[in-house]
């Protein structure tokens, strides 16, 4: 390590031969996108306040706009590198992202605003992971009401950001973007084995091409099928209810005053993923007063009941619980347990709720205006071809070993994410400084 001589400023101690300057002597352009005109098909790629969650773009929030109808300025098309922070509203405020590759032209509207880096005096990565690192700061310059707060353009320009020379600049933001690279690494395999156990369990459960005694397609191999309430279903198969497997619970209805830094985690509507999946960092705290049939443990399954949105992505939405350090994890009144009292898998039950019947069956069962709610029966009450137990039994031990890859993969970001978190400021800070020859 270096050792360093700091100096006292404006945005606290820095080491004595770094400067500080504005965003606005590092940026060629700031400014936010325009008002979309939006399409379904042949459009310009549009980014939201969705689409900014952590250093990599979500392009799966994207839409489409019409540049014919809303003209796009060319300096409002995004480049690599350029940076996106959102600057209006709540909750979303001062989140940042990069744009690292484009695969189509690309704007962003008028919620987000664009940092152009110039790159002869600031490492564009560098600058970003700053600005994530400050994100409390920026949300600090909104101006407005609550519900209608906004960061004002010369606001942004204004913030003070320490500059190292460029050299050690590509050497922080190195260290940092190569850990960010090996999260998104796990996260793509994840999704791969994802993909791979969904295809498996179509292709055996809903297609009916299980391997038969002679490791041949069911049904193609001509297995007998017999007719059913649900079309035809192989000889042996039943049509069943998930009733008949599981019963529910709702969880906890808390108290505001009961969420801490410390205490039990708790499951809530912000770790369910749309259509199916857990979202780690929605995880709540709580210390508050609970009953035993608050609590769920990893491996269980819980279900979105509410959805504050119009959109039904949400609104009985599945996950398993992982393993996120803890044998007992609460979870809210917005969410259901299930508590499976037969021999069929939790896995197994899981893939069922990411068919598209079911999730036809409670997006239409939705109760409320503005609020959304999921009655029990529409989950209870789901019909679904129950498969021979020896079927199910050799797909589940298949789902298990890439079960335990993909929790093996979240336990290692878990951990980087940690890392990264805990290295990030100490690193800007010029609190901890690297040997420039030993890493480039």
């Amino acid at each position: 390590m270096i050792e360093t001589k700091f100096k006292e400023t404006e945005i606290g101690k820095i080491p004595e031969d770094w400067e500080i300057l504005p965003l606005e002597s590092h940026s060629e352009y700031v400014n936010r996108g325009g008002p979309p005109s939006y399409v379904e098909n042949n459009g310009v790629t549009v980014l939201n306040q969705k689409c900014v969650r952590g250093i990599y773009v979500d392009f799966s929030e994207s839409r489409l706009t019409d540049p014919t109808k809303k003209k796009i300025p060319n300096e409002k098309y995004l480049s690599p590198f350029d940076i996106l922070i959102n600057s209006t509203g709540t909750g979303t405020l001062g989140r940042v992202s990069q744009i690292y590759e484009m695969k189509s032209p690309a704007t962003v509207d008028s919620h987000v605003t664009i940092v152009r880096p110039k790159k002869n005096t600031i490492d564009p990565v560098f600058l970003a992971y700053y600005l994530i690192r400050i994100k409390a700061k920026i949300e600090d310059l909104a101006e407005g009401s609550t519900g209608q707060v906004e960061l004002p353009r010369d606001k942004i320009k204004e913030i003070l950001v320490p500059t190292p020379t460029l050299c050690e600049q590509h050497t922080i933001a190195k260290i940092l973007s190569d850990l960010d690279a090996k999260i998104e690494l796990n996260k793509q395999m994840n999704t791969t084995l994802e993909s791979i156990a969904e295809t498996l369990f179509k292709h055996w459960f809903i297609d009916f091409e299980f391997p038969n005694e002679q490791g041949k397609p069911y049904r193609s191999s001509d297995g007998k099928m017999i007719e059913s309430e649900l079309g035809k279903i192989p000889v042996g198969w039943v049509v069943s209810t998930l009733r008949e497997f599981i019963t529910i619970e709702r969880g906890l209805s808390y108290k505001g005053a009961g969420l801490t830094d410390e205490g039990l985690p708790m499951i809530n509507l912000a770790n369910l993923a749309p259509n199916h999946g857990f979202i780690y960092s929605g995880t709540k705290q709580y210390s508050g007063e609970y009953k035993e049939r608050n609590l769920v443990r990893a491996g269980d399954i819980v279900i979105a009941n509410t959805d504050i949105t119009q959109k039904r992505d949400v609104l009985g939405s599945p996950a398993i619980v992982p393993n996120i350090g803890s044998e007992k994890i609460l979870f809210t009144h917005h969410v259901y347990a299930i508590r499976n009292k037969s021999w069929i898998s939790n896995l197994f039950i899981y893939h069922l709720l990411q068919l598209k019947q079911y999730e036809d069956r409670t997006r239409g069962f939705a109760t409320g205006t503005t609020v959304l709610f999921l009655p029990e029966d529409a989950i209870l009450d789901f019909q679904f071809v129950l498969p021979k137990k020896e079927i199910e039994e050799t797909f589940v031990s298949i789902f298990k070993k890439l079960q335990d890859n993909m929790d093996l993969n979240n336990s290692e970001s878990r951990k980087l994410t940690e890392f990264r978190d805990s290295l990030l400021p100490k690193l800007m800070s010029g609190e901890i400084r690297i040997p420039i020859e030993g890493v480039l």
